[in-house]
């Protein structure tokens, strides 16, 4: 945590953690061996070029541009206590978490919010919410406990600040 109660991490692995409300922290035991981000943006036909077609017979359209879509970014994270004999559930757990909002039940509209996270790697950051975990469980002890996993993160970018002074302006309502 820096100064300001944001969560912050020195980025010498890939991490994700909160930086808003209850402190939820996953720090990669292994540094995926790759990250794809995907930046979109939204283009819509002009509506009064549908049809036409240029001087050379060629069909033309123009395009305009609707919006950008935030930036998203997946990473494969595995997590390995099968040496140690130690379950990665709470670590999984503890990363679907995070899809979850703050406080659904909630009265006040702020708290009805994704968790607000920042995902770390290297000199790289990214503010953003998470949109989907999916696990897959490889190895269990006698008992059933997961001792190894591979979670697949997918990340939504969004400006967290933004959404934290807004919630700062309605508290002061």
């Amino acid at each position: 945590m820096n100064a300001d109660g944001l969560w912050t991490h020195p980025g010498e692995k890939f991490s994700i953690g909160t930086i808003h409300g209850e402190l939820i922290e996953i720090v990669a035991q292994y540094n995926p061996k790759e990250l794809a981000r995907q930046a979109a943006a939204q283009w819509n036909p002009h509506p009064n070029t549908s049809a036409r077609r240029s001087k050379v017979g060629e069909n033309y359209r123009w395009l305009e541009y609707g919006t950008s879509e935030p930036r998203t970014l997946t990473v494969e994270l595995m997590f390995d206590g099968l040496e140690e004999g130690v379950s990665v559930a709470p670590v999984v757990a503890r990363l679907e978490a995070l899809t979850i909002p703050v406080d659904m039940a909630s009265e006040d509209i702020s708290e009805r919010r994704p968790q607000l996270c920042i995902a770390v790697w290297g000199d790289e950051k990214m503010r953003c919410v998470v949109t989907s975990v999916a696990t897959k469980q490889t190895m269990f002890n006698a008992r059933g406990k997961p001792l190894r996993a591979t979670c697949t993160v997918v990340l939504k970018e969004v400006d967290a600040v933004a959404v934290l002074d807004a919630e700062k302006v309605r508290m002061q309502r």
